[in-house]
């Protein structure tokens, strides 16, 4: 690989550094997919926090790399919109990766906080989704669009 295809990429981890995933840098600044926040009460329990960062991208744009076959997959029936949400995470740390629509499959949810070492690079989400469900002293981003349900 030549030294600039390397750092046209960005390779994130999860926890215990056994699974990663390659994007290409440019993906981050796709207005048509765009990072986003979900707030809805699920995203909140699968990743143990307040809301998800992710990024959705065509499966083809993203590489899993899992030598130990570490990815396990969850079926998320119970989800607002009715429809499937297959949520992949490392079975041994535990870190949400990436999750895939049953109303999409060949796009991919990434979990930016896999790139939390490239803070710097990572992009302002464009969009917030379920604020309904927010805490009531989090605060909407500046500039993102917002909705109380899904965008779609």
């Amino acid at each position: 690989m030549s030294s600039s295809s390397a750092s046209s990429e960005l390779i994130g981890h999860c926890l215990c550094g056994e699974i990663k995933v390659k994007i290409e840098r440019e993906s981050l600044n796709d207005i048509s997919n765009g990072a986003y926040l979900c707030h809805c009460e699920n995203c909140k329990r699968a990743g143990g926090g307040l809301c998800s960062y992710g990024l959705r991208l065509p499966e083809d744009k993203v590489v899993v790399l899992d030598s130990k076959s570490l990815i396990k997959k969850y079926d998320d029936k119970n989800t607002k919109s009715k429809n499937l949400l297959e949520r992949y995470f490392c079975s041994q740390c535990g870190s949400p990766i990436y999750g895939k629509r049953s109303n999409s499959p060949n796009i991919l949810t990434i979990k930016l906080s896999l790139f939390s070492d490239k803070i710097d690079q990572l992009p302002c989400p464009i969009k917030q989704i379920f604020c309904k469900e927010m805490m009531k002293w989090e605060k909407k981003i500046d500039g993102a669009k917002h909705y109380d349900e899904s965008a779609e």
